[in-house]
């Protein structure tokens, strides 16, 4: 419903539109989407659309996963979040409850890992629920201004390259 009053309306500024609204038309291509297939991601429509969101997003994704496709996904996927240009394969799953999974996560920030938070309650560990506000906050900043977060007390300057 609401694509159709967005075709309509566009239709009546005379806006270019296509008639037939894709989500994942206008923020991958069908390279990315067979990756990601290969890679686990269900093929169906809404994984496809939910996959384009987390991985172009600017916020950090927090995904909703009780059949654990995502994490299957994810965990296939790995490394490929990285641009072409960076070789290194620093991608990082830690569980919620494991002890030093803010260790884990504040070297991330600096080094510019990709990490991955699975099975977590409800709330969220404090530290990774400031770290979430503080990114969203963020958004929209001045492009090149240095970013910075405070993690565990500590102000951590966060690599161009991280995700959680």
């Amino acid at each position: 419903m609401l694509i159709t009053d967005w075709i309509n309306k566009a239709g009546k500024l005379n806006i270019p539109r296509s008639e037939k609204f894709s989500l994942d038309r206008i923020l991958s291509d069908p390279l990315e989407v067979r990756n990601w297939r290969v890679n686990g991601l269900p093929s169906d429509q809404v994984a496809i659309c939910n996959a384009c969101l987390a991985t172009k997003s600017t916020r950090f994704p927090i995904l909703v996963d009780p059949q654990e496709l995502a994490y299957t996904w994810l965990g296939n996927l790995g490394a490929t979040f990285r641009p072409k240009e960076d070789d290194s394969n620093n991608f990082k799953a830690v569980k919620h409850e494991k002890k030093d999974k803010n260790k884990i996560i504040a070297k991330a920030i600096e080094t510019g890992w990709t990490v991955m938070v699975f099975d977590c309650p409800e709330i969220l560990d404090n530290n990774i629920d400031m770290l979430l506000m503080q990114k969203s906050n963020n958004v929209g900043a001045e492009e090149g201004s240095e970013f910075k977060v405070n993690f565990e007390g500590k102000e951590l300057k966060v690599h161009p390259l991280f995700r959680i």
